[in-house]
């Protein structure tokens, strides 16, 4: 029979799942915010890059859009332009020819979704930072894993890294980033990363992305030049 806890360590625990309840349900909040987002535009500047065993570069794409998306849901994707570098990229990481309408995946943080996972809070890895794990409590194909960093003292969402349990077939890892500031269209994505592997026998690549969203801007108001 297992020995009972010590009270301090009781004490401890149970302050500790205090503490994530209440960093959850600022982060649930914020999810929640973001799908209500009104009609906003931003600039892309997305670059590709397929890289070999040794990190070196192979081929390279810039590509700038203006996007306009609202809520979660991409509704208008424009090519502002496309510069390309090196060697060919490979058809996996062609350009999606359609965007528009795109409904982007619930974040795991969202309350909807916090019930399929369970999270774990850490000090760090700055200081003011705490880290949430994310670790699915059943496997599934829509499940991911990874972190949330927050600021420690206002739980406000600074960057969210995840893996999905399954990735596409033909890859091998698949892992995307985001980094998240206050824009005029309310606290969005910044900034996204995206790594991946191909599966050797299928296709040999391994590639990686990051896209910079800059100019945020209600619908209705101009951009800047």
């Amino acid at each position: 029979m297992p020995s009972p806890l010590h009270p301090l360590a009781l004490i401890a625990a149970l302050l500790g799942a205090a503490d994530v309840g209440n960093v959850l349900k600022a982060l649930g909040e914020d999810a929640r915010v973001r799908e209500r987002t009104a009609p906003c535009r931003y600039r892309e500047t997305t670059t590709i890059e397929e890289i070999d065993p040794e990190g070196k570069v192979l081929g390279r794409e810039v590509r700038v859009f203006n996007v306009q998306v609202r809520g979660m849901e991409v509704t208008q994707r424009q090519v502002v332009s496309v510069k390309k570098e090196g060697e060919p990229l490979p058809d996996l990481l062609a350009q999606p020819k359609e965007r528009r309408g795109k409904q982007a995946d619930r974040s795991p943080l969202h309350p909807q979704a916090q019930p399929d996972y369970q999270f774990e809070l850490n000090d760090g890895p700055r200081e003011g930072e705490q880290t949430v794990t994310i670790e699915p409590r059943t496997p599934g194909k829509d499940r991911v894993r990874g972190h949330a960093v927050v600021d420690a003292r206002t739980h406000q969402l600074r960057s969210l890294e995840l893996s999905p349990l399954k990735v596409p077939v033909v890859l091998k890892s698949l892992t995307t980033g985001f980094e998240y500031g206050d824009t005029a269209c309310g606290r969005l994505p910044v900034a996204l990363w995206v790594e991946g592997q191909g599966i050797p026998i299928l296709i040999e690549t391994t590639f990686r992305s990051r896209s910079v969203l800059e100019d945020h801007t209600p619908v209705g108001v101009s951009m800047r030049e």
